[in-house]
């Protein structure tokens, strides 16, 4: 069964996801829904599409009552086109965060953070990109609030979460030929250097007590400035999650 979920949650990443290389590609979103202190959860998931693809790590503890903290660090890359060889990236954030439980089922929790991102897009020797060097360099940071409103259940888990997120690019050097839509997307980033973008999740969870398969969607907004795409549309995601408890002798 959960070979089947598994099967069907890459299914659904490979037909949603967009075929485009993205200078931005938000993350999976820290959604760890604690009811008690002393608890720890850590995710692995995997995003990918025709040409990109990307595999991240979270952790997250609830170290006090209605208090916790959060990481991530995720590796993107692509696969080979007309115009890219491999357009390498990597992305981390921490966060401190609130959570409370209304009831057995229904959890609140509030994210805020601090993140950076790195992409380095290697652009194919053969095409007509090339300039100088065929590697551009883009860094940027990145403030955020998330709240999270969560259904939990032994078996099953649902969420809608939201980030905000103010981005300054610090840095992005265009090595694309001028006058080419790279060139010029990447231009429109440098000029704009901050983005304040929201990004509505779903979270799917579904397993045993203590270990689950999550799916999540992320939708990027906006994802063009002034006409030009420059952010992914979707971020589309499947992993498993692990629970360790307070009191981590307990059965599972």
């Amino acid at each position: 069964m959960k070979n089947n979920v598994a099967i069907g949650a890459l299914g659904v990443v490979l037909l949603l996801s967009g075929c485009a290389f993205d200078y931005y590609m938000p993350a999976t979103q820290s959604v760890p829904l604690f009811t008690q202190k002393g608890d720890v959860k850590v995710l692995a998931s995997a995003g990918l599409d025709k040409e990109n693809y990307v595999g991240e790590v979270q952790c997250a503890y609830s170290m006090l009552d209605h208090l916790s903290i959060s990481g991530a660090f995720s590796g993107m890359g692509g696969k080979k086109n007309d115009q890219f060889i491999q357009p390498d990236g990597v992305a981390f954030d921490v966060a401190l965060g609130y959570y409370k439980s209304f009831s057995e089922s229904i959890v609140f929790e509030t994210y805020g953070g601090i993140g950076a991102y790195s992409r380095y897009p290697r652009y194919n020797p053969g095409d007509a990109l090339i300039q100088y060097d065929n590697v551009s360099d883009i860094n940027a940071v990145n403030l955020f609030v998330q709240p999270n409103l969560g259904y939990v259940a032994p078996n099953f888990e649902f969420a809608l979460s939201t980030r905000i997120a103010q981005w300054s690019f610090t840095r992005v050097e265009n090595r694309a030929t001028p006058g080419t839509d790279e060139y010029d997307r990447l231009r429109q980033i440098a000029r704009g250097k901050n983005f304040v973008v929201f990004e509505p999740a779903l979270t799917l969870r579904g397993g045993s007590e203590y270990k689950k398969v999550q799916i999540q969607i992320v939708k990027t907004l906006p994802d063009r400035v002034n006409g030009k795409r420059l952010f992914d549309t979707f971020h589309i995601s499947a992993g498993l999650i692990l629970v360790f408890p307070k009191g981590s002798q307990k059965n599972r």
